[in-house]
């Protein structure tokens, strides 16, 4: 009884030590998932045919799930815009592990909030258009 105890407490220690995910995973997550839903989705769709090659839009905005299709890209590269200035560094810029701002310092502040708000919209806009990713 005392060893399971004893790993209990470890457990929770490590848990508190991790603490929550970083705002960068939780970008790279939501982008990453976007990203395989709109090929799913633009695969099911060939309505919205054809697509740009670079941004990914429909040139089609008058059906309904082509419209999804662009509010989805728009606000997965709006994650990916916030990201860069959140991550950006010599690091960053060469391929490496994220350089955010100092905590506390005003460009973390702004940065931070920026990439938070650009997350929200984005799943605000996945909310709206769940319907259409579902067809």
């Amino acid at each position: 009884m005392r060893k399971y105890v004893a790993c209990f407490c470890l457990l929770f220690i490590a848990l508190a030590v991790a603490g929550c995910p970083a705002i960068e995973r939780d970008a790279f997550v939501a982008v990453t998932g976007a990203k395989a839903a709109l090929v799913d989705f633009r695969g099911r769709h060939p309505e919205c045919a054809p697509f740009d090659a670079l941004s990914g839009l429909s040139s089609n905005t008058k059906i309904e799930s082509c419209i999804a299709n662009n509010r989805i890209t728009s606000a997965k590269d709006a994650i990916i815009d916030a990201a860069e200035v959140y991550c950006s560094g010599k690091d960053f810029e060469n391929g490496g592990a994220c350089n955010p701002p100092a905590k506390g310092s005003p460009g973390y502040e702004q940065a931070a909030a920026k990439l938070k708000a650009a997350m929200a919209s984005y799943r605000q806009i996945e909310v709206d258009t769940r319907g259409m990713f579902a067809k």
